[in-house]
């Protein structure tokens, strides 16, 4: 964490450890994740996937969102949240 305030993306990324994508997704923030069991469909449109051990591709795609203007983030990190809410039925996230 100490690396990304150093780099100055403290507002625009969240390192997640052990927990899923759906975590950033429930709480209406874009994610970038591998390909890898129920990670790779929580993003969907919230998001990118990037192919399981390509770290290239993974920096790729963090790159891509990183350079996004934050107005955009918003509107793709609330696509995310609202597909969930409506694919679960919403009550259970509020």
């Amino acid at each position: 964490m100490a690396l990304v305030v150093a780099t100055g993306f403290a507002d625009r990324l969240v390192l997640l450890d052990e927990r899923f994508a759906g975590e950033p997704t429930l709480m209406g923030v874009p994610c970038v994740t591998a390909d890898v069991g129920d990670d790779a469909i929580l993003p969907g449109a919230a998001g990118e996937v990037a192919p399981k051990q390509n770290s290239v591709a993974l920096a790729a795609a963090m790159a891509r969102l990183l350079d996004m203007p934050a107005e955009q983030r918003q509107t793709q990190g609330s696509k995310g949240r609202e597909r969930v809410e409506r694919e679960s039925g919403g009550t259970q996230f509020r």
